[in-house]
């Protein structure tokens, strides 16, 4: 069996093991659990390039990849970041990302199990990430094989009939999240007089002086728990 016949068949048992994802509003969620499967990793996740410096995550394997795509999210650098901006695959062993991104590293190597990270674009939508806890488990990863699976998810991204699945994630599932950053920027922006971008670097900024994700202090500044003149310019 060859790389695409695998992935399709591992995309096609994940429903059998998990059954709720058999809805097409988790379609990520069951291909990024097949690029782990396929790709003999650890873990994956797919996310969305939507510019601004902004990014949707669509879907991961498991809740410890969730969270290192929102470590690369919050701190603004990483391997997934690399790959969107080179469009080439970026292979990230433990002492490339602790060298060439070393907040993120910090984090990462922290708050997760994993300690290397293979990503590669896909076409249409942005990004996979697939994470190893060895140190240099992204250097296992075929490339030719990861460039034929980038191409499927690509293609079942694509499909007419799942569109609108991209667009209802962009305030559910794992994006809900997300949703709430651009709700704080805006908040911030409006506060502070300055851009999207600037506004989107001192929330940055303060979630590295708090040891919290975007997502929490957005959470936080869109509940007023943390005051938008709490945050640093």
């Amino acid at each position: 069996m060859d790389v695409v016949d695998a992935f399709r068949a591992a995309a096609d048992s994940a429903i059998d093991r998990h059954p709720q994802w058999g809805d097409p509003a988790l379609l990520a969620t069951r291909l990024s659990w097949a690029i782990a499967a396929v790709l003999h990793s650890d873990g994956a996740g797919l996310s969305l390039s939507s510019g601004d410096g902004l990014r949707v995550p669509l879907g991961s394997s498991s809740e410890p990849a969730a969270l290192a795509e929102r470590l690369q999210f919050t701190t603004g650098e990483g391997p997934c970041l690399e790959a969107e901006t080179t469009a080439d695959p970026i292979m990230a062993t433990e002492a490339v990302m602790t060298h060439t991104w070393p907040i993120f590293a910090g984090r990462l190597l922290i708050e997760t199990p994993f300690r290397s990270i293979f990503s590669a674009p896909v076409a249409g939508v942005g990004t996979m990430d697939v994470y190893f806890t060895g140190p240099a488990g992204c250097l296992t990863v075929p490339v030719g094989d990861a460039v034929l699976v980038a191409e499927q998810v690509s293609a079942a991204l694509s499909d007419p009939r799942h569109v609108r699945t991209i667009e209802n994630e962009v305030t559910t599932g794992d994006a809900g999240g997300r949703h709430l950053v651009n709700i704080a920027m805006g908040m911030l922006t409006q506060a502070r007089s300055i851009s999207f971008p600037d506004a989107l670097a001192a929330l940055r900024a303060h979630a590295f002086a708090a040891d919290l994700t975007l997502e929490q202090l957005a959470d936080a500044v869109v509940a007023g728990t943390v005051p938008v003149g709490d945050l640093l310019p």
